[in-house]
């Protein structure tokens, strides 16, 4: 059986977003990808995988946030960070 994650609602400026934790290893496997040689983490990729893999609804591009929503940005990647840190509840 699969396995169904949490999810959180927010509503930012009239929009409502769905964040939902990729899991366990899924976060692993995209905290990976995201590094360099060095290990710093690209905050241009892990955003990217944000916004496939974290942000479910609606789907987000950098297009979204550039030209429909700029005013949406920060608040959006601040809560799809911190669902991505990890399972949670209550929030």
């Amino acid at each position: 059986m699969a396995k169904t994650f949490e999810q959180r609602t927010e509503t930012i400026n009239d929009t409502e977003y769905v964040f939902q934790f990729p899991g366990l290893r899924a976060a692993n496997e995209i905290s990976d990808r995201c590094k360099n040689q060095f290990g710093v983490v690209q905050q241009t990729k892990i955003q990217e995988e944000l916004f496939t893999h974290v942000i479910v609804s609606p789907k987000v591009d950098w297009d979204y946030f550039e030209q429909k929503k700029p005013e949406d940005y920060a608040q959006v990647i601040k809560i799809a960070n911190e669902v991505f840190q990890g399972p949670f509840s209550g929030k």
